[in-house]
């Protein structure tokens, strides 16, 4: 078998960058579900036609960041999507954990 062909395995500098890469994205993740668990809510815009996701409190947020906490289930939609297979303009946090059937108009 030809070496160039043969598939090349990963170095310990490749997997630490790839480490490094994922703690950086889980703080991020962690620090902008923190602000949206205190009242913060998550915007898409689009300039240029690109989107872009910025906190209410003005802080741009990494596209990919925003794909992740949009599948956490304690963050919903409240809108619909400018337009057909975009996100949701705005996302805000939610408890489900503190959601039951119960009436509490009491």
């Amino acid at each position: 078998m030809d070496v160039s062909r043969r598939a090349r395995r990963p170095t310990a500098n490749a997997y630490r960058r790839r480490m490094n890469r994922l703690d950086a994205l889980n703080v991020a993740v962690a620090k902008v579900r923190d602000a949206m668990r205190r009242g913060a809510s998550l915007h898409c815009i689009y300039r240029d036609g690109l989107p872009i996701w910025l906190l209410s409190s003005g802080s741009r947020v990494n596209g990919e960041v925003a794909r992740i906490l949009a599948a956490d289930p304690n963050i919903v939609a409240v809108d619909l999507p400018l337009f057909a297979g975009s996100p949701p303009q705005t996302l805000r946090w939610c408890d489900q954990s503190n959601t039951n059937n119960e009436d509490h108009h009491g």
